[in-house]
């Protein structure tokens, strides 16, 4: 028996919706990690900067893409 069409979106939304709160969740550790490290007064390396800012940026862009797919391309750079 075929899935119901309406079902299959609903399905793959919620995936969609799952990876965007898992794309911020890593984006706020990231930048947590470096408000920590902040605080305690730690020196921070190119190397650790860097890299938390490429989770980041990474992340948010997994936010955003994960946005358009739930929005149905509603929200797309080129529409």
């Amino acid at each position: 028996m075929r899935s119901d069409p309406s079902q299959c979106l609903f399905t793959a939304h919620y995936r969609d919706f799952r990876d965007l709160l898992s794309a911020n969740n890593h984006a706020l550790e990231a930048i947590a990690e470096m408000e920590q490290a902040l605080r305690d007064g730690r020196t921070l390396s190119m190397t650790f900067i860097r890299a938390k800012c490429t989770a980041v940026a990474v992340n948010v862009y997994k936010i955003v893409d994960n946005l358009n797919k739930i929005s149905d391309g509603r929200y797309s750079a080129s529409g």
